[in-house]
């Protein structure tokens, strides 16, 4: 059976459970199972580790040659860190049996570099962001937990530039983002 088709029936899988655990009814059942929640986090740790190593898994191109003809849509991981992150969020809703596997198993750290522009992962940052809110809520360990990291710098800065923004560290610890227009800064 050719690679290709293994890989498409594991996101249209995939897509299921995402579509599924947004319904209450369905959502109980994925999270007494935690081995979901585990095998969901050890494929995006997999997949992190594949894209800082394989050229061939994430293409880095300039935000501005990204196609307005979907040609990203074809690539065959295509939004799976999305959905991965997107089913570990939901998994996490008012379940403190797995926001507490996610802490155990040390992958706040991997849900928190989700965090960027991706155009191979559209709204990879909103179930980010949405994933952390559901870690953390009436969750005092990933409170702490998030609270006791420390600010490291800018990611990526470059796609940044790309939308006409510098990021600087100013004088009290706190990132600022400076505009840029036609070459000249902005505050």
């Amino acid at each position: 059976m050719p690679f290709i088709y293994v890989l498409s029936v594991f996101k249209s899988s995939l897509g299921l459970l995402c579509h599924f655990s947004s319904f209450e009814e369905c959502l109980v059942y994925l999270q007494c199972d935690l081995s979901v929640t585990e095998t969901t986090l050890a494929l995006l740790k997999h997949l992190a580790t594949l894209d800082g190593s394989v050229a061939s898994v994430k293409h880095r191109t300039k935000l501005s040659n990204v196609s307005p003809t979907g040609r990203e849509e074809k690539h065959p991981l295509f939004a799976v860190k999305t959905n991965l992150v997107r089913l570990v969020a939901n998994l996490c809703y008012q379940c403190p049996a797995v926001q507490m596997k996610v802490n155990e198993t040390e992958s706040i750290p991997l849900i928190l570099n989700q965090c960027n522009i991706d155009h191979y992962n559209p709204y990879i940052m909103q179930w980010t962001v949405f994933a952390v809110r559901n870690l953390c809520v009436d969750n005092p360990t990933n409170q702490a937990f998030i609270a006791r990291l420390e600010q490291q710098g800018v990611v990526e800065a470059a796609k940044l530039l790309e939308y006409g923004c510098v990021v600087a560290m100013g004088d009290d610890g706190k990132m600022k983002c400076l505009r840029t227009v036609c070459g000249t800064k902005n505050d």
